[in-house]
């Protein structure tokens, strides 16, 4: 209605104002049409179409004229009644219009329900440090291995311990015995000696190979859960998987690449199937980081190279290019000295309007072997340029002596006219000669 009578009317209304009774269908208009059941959320869509929320208002019941038409009217209805004046509250600053009083909303069965339902496993993940709090990938593996080393403590898998602090084997008993407190001390130091070296077992290597393997299911827990659980059940990988691509198997918990080198003799198992693992997962980057340092600092090539012969590393090359690019000791090692800045040119180089050698630089260069009739002596050349014009002037001086440099100059004079300033960078050169 309100609809079609803004259309019938040239002149459009500033502002539009909806009153309603009902605190039910302002709950509605307010939470929105996806939130109930289709009957209802066709009509709120319906209005929500041509009016906004800001314009919906609340009115009381009693003041509300629309309900005069679906209820008892008194005998005296004329022209005075509200039905044709509309409510006296409207004539009023809207300051003083009826505002909603809150209450508390009443469950009307319209509500669209849902329905979730949660799955929850184990995570292999959960079982493993997490890799943001560690800075290499050394510290991980070690960290892993001490936690499985403690779950066996736990378990009553408690192995043999080791002392590598073998004692001292003597060959005199009697030298043994007679120094005895010398060489193994009181009781109270050989009771907390014995405490400190118990303090803690030694890793073994196959302790730090299971920690591995578990670093790396967990990080393809982390980064191909979807694929693990496909290849888990026998089911085959989906057409969106980042693996659809690749040859994939799963072995013993682990997503591995097959590999046309499993006939090769003298090849880890790890060369043959390398293990799936992403490239942006923090403890992978770790381990790149770690195959960087282990190489001595190597470029990209050679350190994409080292991480495939244990690991198939997705988007291995441009992570391991950032790597590379952020390492501090490669950007100092490849950092270049900086430039110094250029100075400005001296005003002889800048001359104006001058002829040119006004302004002119001296500097010699030789000696030249030369043939005077029988026998062979050494000449050198002064070179004169002019500092403006960049021009050359070349004369044969015969010796290094004062008085060839005056000679030499002399001849220049004669052809290029007397300059105004003459610089020469030898001092040997440009000194003259005392008299003696």
């Amino acid at each position: 209605m309100a609809a079609t009578v803004l259309s019938e009317h040239s002149r459009k209304p500033e502002s539009k104002t909806f009153w309603t009774d009902s605190k039910t269908v302002l709950t509605w208009l307010k939470t929105g049409a996806r939130s109930y059941k289709p009957f209802v959320a066709h009509r709120i869509a319906a209005i929500e179409e041509t009016t906004s929320n800001s314009e919906w208002r609340w009115v009381p019941t009693k003041l509300n004229n629309a309900d005069d038409a679906t209820r008892d009217v008194p005998c005296e209805f004329g022209k005075a009644h509200r039905w044709f004046t509309g409510p006296p509250f409207l004539r009023k600053h809207p300051s003083e219009w009826p505002s909603e009083v809150p209450s508390k909303v009443e469950n009307t069965g319209e509500e669209r329900t849902h329905h979730i339902t949660t799955k929850t496993s184990t995570s292999v993940s959960q079982s493993v440090p997490d890799s943001a709090r560690f800075s290499k990938w050394e510290r991980l593996v070690r960290a892993t291995a001490r936690l499985l080393q403690f779950i066996q403590l736990c378990r009553g898998q408690r192995t043999e311990r080791v002392n590598y602090r073998k004692k001292k084997q003597y060959a005199d008993p009697d030298w043994n015995n007679k120094d005895k407190k010398k060489h193994i001390g009181t009781k109270s130091k050989q009771s907390r000696h014995n405490k400190e070296e118990n303090k803690y077992l030694p890793i073994e290597a196959a302790l730090l190979r299971q920690a591995e393997s578990l670093i790396v299911k967990s990080i393809q827990q982390d980064s191909f859960s979807d694929e693990v659980y496909a290849l888990r059940s026998g089911k085959s990988l989906s057409n969106n998987s980042r693996l659809r691509l690749l040859s994939t198997t799963f072995v013993d918990g682990i997503i591995r690449v097959k590999s046309r080198v499993n006939a090769a003799a003298g090849v880890t198992e790890s060369q043959k199937s390398p293990a799936v693992i992403d490239g942006d997962h923090r403890a992978t980057r770790l381990y790149i980081e770690y195959t960087h340092r282990s190489l001595q600092h190597a470029g990209v090539e050679t350190v994409v190279n080292e991480c495939r012969q244990h690991y198939w590393v997705l988007r291995l090359r441009p992570v391991t290019r950032v790597i590379v690019r952020s390492c501090l000791p490669c950007r100092i090692r490849r950092a270049a000295p900086p430039s110094p800045p250029t100075g400005d040119l001296p005003p002889t180089r800048l001359a104006h309007h001058q002829r040119p050698f006004t302004y002119t630089g001296i500097d010699y260069f030789g000696p030249f072997t030369v043939t005077i009739g029988r026998r062979h002596e050494k000449r050198y050349v002064a070179l004169f340029t002019c500092l403006t014009t960049r021009a050359v002037h070349l004369e044969v001086a015969a010796s290094l002596s004062t008085d060839s440099a005056i000679l030499a100059l002399r001849r220049m004079i004669a052809r290029r006219g007397c300059p105004t300033e003459i610089w020469s960078s030898t001092e040997r050169t440009s000194t003259a000669r005392t008299p003696s």
